[in-house]
């Protein structure tokens, strides 16, 4: 298919030099010629060192892309760092446990970017989950399943992680 191609186009001549990274090959700077033996072994040096530059660069553009992201995934971090200092003064300055976790859970919610989050405390009588608290709609609709039937340890992502203490996707 290359081959019928270049008789196509009138390409008589051409050479290719790999692009290399420090992993390996990930691609090939060529050039052509209409001119049948155009190129020589002066060129394939030239064009191994222009590769060779080519690479280099596109290195670098990876390296700024991935410090642009690192930079931004730094400042987001740093962001819910005060976000999360700034509640725990908010927090620690409320009296009333219900409030208290009430604005947990909005919180959590805002700073997740979630549509909803509940907070489900274990029943130690029936030793089940039961809705404590809720924030945005779709915990609402938790909520109603929670409140009347509750998890069993185990049982869902919330039960999952309070029974193993480890948190789950």
């Amino acid at each position: 298919g290359a081959d019928v191609y270049a008789r196509n186009v009138g390409i008589r001549s051409g050479i290719a030099a790999p692009l290399i990274s420090e992993s390996g090959p990930f691609g090939a700077l060529t050039v052509l010629s209409g001119r049948p033996d155009a190129f020589g072994t002066e060129h394939a040096t030239l064009l191994e060192g222009i590769a060779a530059q080519v690479a280099i660069s596109l290195a670098n553009a990876r390296l700024l892309s991935a410090l642009d992201r690192s930079r931004s995934e730094l400042a987001r971090a740093a962001e819910r760092e005060r976000a999360l200092r700034e509640i725990g003064g908010r927090l620690t300055a409320v009296g009333n446990p219900e409030e208290l976790l009430r604005r947990i859970v909005a919180e959590a919610r805002r700073l997740v970017g979630a549509d909803g989050s509940r907070i489900d405390l274990l029943d130690e009588t029936t030793n089940r989950l039961r809705w404590a608290f809720a924030d945005g709609a779709t915990a609402e609709a938790d909520a109603r399943l929670l409140r009347d039937r509750g998890l069993e340890m185990g049982e869902g992502v919330a039960g999952l992680v309070a029974q193993t203490g480890k948190t789950a996707l």
